[in-house]
């Protein structure tokens, strides 16, 4: 038997059941999700999978886990801990946003070619142009030269922020036109606009859906096991670049 704790928004419970080992059947997850959007119609489901107790599922939806118990048709917001205070709810999320990765198409991403070394980092990067951490990373990234993969998180292809992903997008030299943008060196009526720009854009939004990006900047670390950062967490972010 193992002890967990589960911390619920409003109050704790304290749960024991065992540990439980086995995998979940594609088919038995496809009857558990078809459930679940019965019950919970409002509900954007990406991926369910067993949880470390018994009868209770994990439900991804965007950038949070829920814990589903089919039997009484009930969602649960919390947190899993283990007997050490390690949160397993944070480790399956990261593995969760791994798996995402692995399987996202940067085709359409606007990319920049880091400095040709066998230990230059690569980042998958969620930025809105109008963003200040956004900048300050844009102007962090000159130091390092990492190789970036650079997606665009705005919303509508309307706004200012899109007005300005799309003028990058158009442009010839996309990594000046990004300096340009994010170091405010050109004026709003100076953006360019384009059918291919914003193509691309409408692509990057339906990336930024699947994975589920809530904030900016947020990135994906390549070389560590693709996890995600959220914000601007200068530390974690130079110490990967650094390569420690």
């Amino acid at each position: 038997m193992k002890t967990y704790i589960i911390r619920l928004i409003y109050f704790f419970i304290m749960l024991g059941f065992p540990l439980v080992g086995y995998p979940e059947s594609d088919g038995l997850n496809k009857k558990l999700q078809d459930k679940l959007k019965m019950s919970f119609q409002n509900l954007t489901i990406t991926n369910v999978s067993q949880s470390p107790i018994d009868d209770l599922y994990e439900v991804y939806t965007g950038s949070r886990v829920l814990y589903y118990y089919p039997k009484s048709e009930l969602l649960v917001f919390g947190e899993i801990l283990n007997s050490s205070g390690i949160s397993l709810t944070q480790q399956s999320l990261q593995a969760e946003f791994a798996r995402r990765a692995s399987e996202i198409k940067t085709g359409s991403a606007l990319k920049i070619t880091g400095i040709s070394s066998p230990d230059t980092k690569e980042i998958i990067e969620f930025i809105d142009p109008n963003c200040s951490y956004c900048r300050d990373w844009n102007y962090l990234s000159k130091k390092y030269s990492p190789t970036r993969k650079v997606i665009f998180s705005v919303k509508g292809i309307d706004g200012n922020s899109a007005k300005k992903a799309i003028h990058i997008m158009c442009s010839e030299d996309s990594q000046t036109a990004l300096d340009q943008v994010m170091f405010g060196m050109i004026m709003d009526e100076d953006l360019r606009d384009c059918e291919e720009g914003r193509k691309q854009l409408i692509k990057h939004s339906e990336i930024v859906g699947k994975f589920g990006v809530e904030v900016t900047p947020a990135f994906i670390l390549v070389q560590n096991n693709n996890e995600l950062v959220k914000g601007m967490q200068r530390e974690k972010l130079m110490n990967y670049l650094r390569g420690k």
